[in-house]
C-alpha cells in the first residue's frame, strides 16, 4: 500500500471486511492517525491501533537522555490515538507480547475480562484459592465442594504442586494437598468456599 494513499487504506480495509473481518487494525498508528479516523468514520466495525516498537522506542530514547516524561507523553499520544477513533489500542508499554496477543486475537474475549475485572457495580471476580494442608476435602473430586449455598461460582482452572494446570476441571478432578484453584465467584462466595474448604463449615449451611 502507498503509505501517502489515505484512499488505498480505504480499499484495503473494505476488502477485508469483504474477507469477513470483524476488527481491523492500523499500524503504525502514530503515523497513520488520519487513516485511523476515516477507517472509523467509514466502517461499521472496531478500529485496532499498533503504537509500534519503533514509535515506542522513540520515546524511551528521549526518556532515557532526560529530554521528555516519558509517562506524560505516553499518555497523551495514546489519547491522540483514542481521539483520532482507535476502540482499541495495543501499545508495547502497556501490554506484554500475550496480552498484545490476545489484543489482536481475541479481542472481544480481552475486553470481557477487563470489563468484568474492573466494573465497580458487577460483584463477579477472578479469584484464586488455595487447598489447605489439613482440608477434609483432599483427595475428594472437585464435585464434593460444589455447594448449594455458593450460587453460581465456577472453577475454572486448577493448578498442581508440580505447576500442571487443569482447565475447566471435570467434575471427578481429584483434589490435591497443595492445589490452587481459579474460580469465578463473588467475595462473598469465595470466602465461604475457602471456609468450607478449611473444615469451618458444612456445605449447604
Amino acid at each position: 500500500m502507498d503509505p501517502a494513499n489515505r484512499r488505498e487504506a480505504l480499499k484495503e480495509v473494505a476488502l477485508d471486511i469483504e474477507e469477513g473481518a470483524d476488527i481491523v487494525m492500523v499500524k503504525p498508528a502514530l503515523a497513520y492517525l488520519d487513516v485511523i479516523s476515516d477507517v472509523k468514520d467509514s466502517f461499521d466495525v472496531p478500529v485496532a491501533a499498533y503504537n509500534v516498537s519503533g514509535e515506542y522506542s522513540l520515546i524511551k530514547a528521549a526518556a532515557k537522555l532526560g529530554w521528555i516524561d516519558e509517562q506524560r507523553i505516553m499518555m497523551e499520544i495514546l489519547t491522540s490515538i483514542r481521539r483520532a477513533g482507535a476502540d482499541e489500542v495495543v501499545a508495547l508499554n502497556f501490554i506484554g507480547g500475550l496480552r498484545m496477543a490476545s489484543e489482536m486475537i481475541r479481542p472481544h474475549v480481552t475486553k470481557f475480562l477487563d470489563m468484568m475485572l474492573r466494573d465497580k457495580y458487577s460483584p463477579m471476580r477472578v479469584e484464586e484459592i488455595h487447598i489447605p494442608a489439613h482440608s477434609p476435602y483432599i483427595n475428594k473430586p472437585v464435585k464434593e465442594i460444589v455447594v448449594k449455598g455458593i450460587g453460581n461460582l465456577l472453577v475454572i482452572a486448577a493448578r498442581k504442586t508440580n505447576n500442571e494446570w487443569i482447565y475447566n476441571p471435570y467434575p471427578d478432578t481429584i483434589i490435591e494437598k497443595g492445589m490452587s484453584m481459579i474460580i469465578i465467584s463473588t467475595p462473598e462466595e469465595k470466602e465461604f468456599l475457602i471456609a468450607v474448604l478449611s473444615g469451618e463449615t458444612k456445605k449447604g449451611t
